[in-house]
């Protein structure tokens, strides 16, 4: 919602920026501490695919 609010507010959406890159580095960082997955650098498994798509939204809202 406040990355939306950046519309018309250019702090919130600044807020919302940060928060959602927040959000998307701890949830990438799982991909390193996580024992669920797959060791191997495509990260195919189930969960791994699950997290990698954070890679894309970390470089959609930076």
């Amino acid at each position: 919602m406040l990355i939306l609010a950046g519309l018309f507010n250019a702090v919130a959406g600044l807020a919302g920026g940060v928060l959602a890159i927040g959000t998307f580095v701890v949830t990438i960082s799982f991909l390193f501490t996580s024992t669920d997955y797959a060791h191997t650098v495509p990260f195919l498994s189930p969960v791994g695919t699950f997290i990698i798509k954070d890679v894309v939204l970390l470089g959609v809202a930076s």
